[in-house]
């Protein structure tokens, strides 16, 4: 059986057929010389009263695993075709929760995952105290940037800006061999395509990338959509198929079953077996209430040119983004490079920061006094070992940018007493000498995963300037 391309071997130990052991459950999911498939699920009789059936998770190395969304489903579907679940809505126990399955209808099911948990120590997750919306993890020389979160077994989501090129086996693997996962991790590496879509490929533990995994879309779109980047009902693309999310925030997110749109995309010939179909569908139109299928598809397709028109105009709208972002990162260069000291090389970057580049609050902080720089409300002066800039630790040892929302009381230090006013901010910590904040009153002006590429060499440029002045 598959869910999206999520394949299982599936086996009904419910006469009292002992489980596989882990080798055997190896040798079943291997694709050279055994049956092949990413993971087995074994169907046991239930645990918890009401429950239809209990579900067991063999990954492909033999392993155990706590949730498999696509799995679920399987279950799901098997437990309905053989007779044992009736109805519109029954309950399956997996290795650690009872998770209700709404029936759709035409081999449809959505399965309640349960809560999602972002605390580390529920993840599990060590070395950090409390949840944040990102954390940074070095590995092998390089900063890894990710969410985590817990949908019964540990995820962690990196935002790309292309999916297709993001480094799912390096990485992923990288981050299931990290001591910070004692149980491992299966790593998902997410694109915005718009706000109610997404797409993603997921490193699953005990068996490599796979075509969907449904616990990973989950916690792919609970983090998408705690963030504020996907609306609350959203699609996620994996290359097996598309998945719908539903999260109202403050309860379950549902796995929905919502792929016969897919399915159909893949199987364009599917009216020509059931003619009687074609004739019964009612599709809406502006002006009038039905239409024929020909001439609704001209319709799709008319809409469809001018999507791609706008997608073509939005990329050459970035394109002159970026061309503009680069003339004045040049031009900020050059006005840094032009200074004859260090206070007017920081008055150069402050200026520049909120006229070029519309920073609402620009905040300048360095570790040391800098002759001739009066007091101004954009500079701070702040030892390294400054407790103030505790809240910063983790940003100036890692040295990495971080854009969106900050803690409160990153806020106050920043920005005093104007700190409400800031909804969003881009952070450079520059080494050895402090770090720049741009705060913007706009709240999607600066997001967690956005290119921080003008901003690195902005502060490159700044560092490099005022080492012409050192002692």
């Amino acid at each position: 059986m598959h869910g999206a391309g999520n394949d299982f071997v599936v086996i009904d130990l419910r006469d009292g057929t002992p489980p596989p052991t882990p080798d055997l459950a190896a040798r079943l999911a291997d694709r050279h010389t055994g049956v092949g498939c990413d993971q087995i699920l074994t169907i046991e009789p239930p645990r918890a009263e009401g429950s239809v059936a209990s579900y067991r998770i063999w990954n492909a190395d033999g392993s155990n695993s706590e949730q498999c969304g696509n799995g679920a489903r399987c279950i799901a579907a098997w437990l309905v075709r053989e007779g044992s679940a009736q109805g519109d809505r029954f309950v399956i126990d997996s290795p650690l929760a009872s998770h209700a399955v709404d029936v759709l209808g035409d081999g449809q099911y959505a399965v309640a995952m349960g809560v999602p948990l972002f605390e580390p120590a529920k993840v599990p997750l060590i070395g950090f105290a409390h949840p944040r919306e990102e954390y940074l993890l070095p590995l092998q020389g390089e900063t890894v940037r990710f969410a985590a979160v817990s949908m019964g077994n540990p995820h962690a989501v990196i935002e790309v800006g292309l999916v297709d090129a993001a480094p799912v086996e390096r990485v992923g693997g990288l981050l299931q061999q990290h001591a910070s996962f004692p149980k491992s991790v299966n790593v998902g590496f997410a694109q915005v395509m718009g706000p109610e879509h997404a797409r993603l490929r997921v490193f699953e533990r005990g068996v490599g990338e796979t075509l969907a995994c449904g616990s990973g879309a989950c916690a792919a779109a609970v983090t998408l959509m705690h963030r504020g980047r996907l609306q609350r009902d959203a699609r996620i693309s994996l290359p097996g198929g598309d998945l719908r999310i539903q999260w109202p925030g403050d309860g379950q997110p549902v796995l929905g079953a919502h792929e016969v749109a897919a399915w159909l995309r893949r199987h364009p010939g599917f009216l020509k077996q059931f003619p009687d179909l074609a004739l019964t569908l009612v599709v809406p139109r502006d002006d009038g209430p039905t239409a024929s299928l020909a001439s609704y598809q001209l319709d799709v397709l008319r809409e469809k040119n001018r999507e791609l028109a706008r997608r073509l105009a939005d990329l050459g709208a970035t394109a002159q983004v970026n061309e503009r972002l680069a003339v004045r990162t040049h031009q900020l260069t050059l006005a840094l490079m032009k200074q004859d000291n260090a206070a007017d090389t920081l008055r150069a970057m402050a200026a520049s920061l909120q006229e070029d580049f519309a920073g609402d609050l620009v905040r300048l902080v360095v570790h040391a006094p800098v002759a001739g720089l009066e007091q101004a409300e954009w500079l701070q002066v702040l030892a390294a070992d400054d407790a103030q800039l505790g809240p910063f630790r983790d940003c100036l040892k890692d040295g990495e940018p971080i854009c969106g929302r900050l803690h409160s009381d990153k806020n106050a230090v920043l920005y005093g007493a104007r700190s409400e006013e800031v909804q969003t901010t881009a952070l450079l910590p520059l080494p050895g000498v402090g770090l720049i904040a741009v705060g913007s009153h706009d709240p999607n002006r600066f997001y967690p995963g956005m290119g921080t590429l003008f901003l690195r060499m902005m502060g490159e440029a700044l560092v490099t300037g005022l080492k012409r002045f050192a002692d």
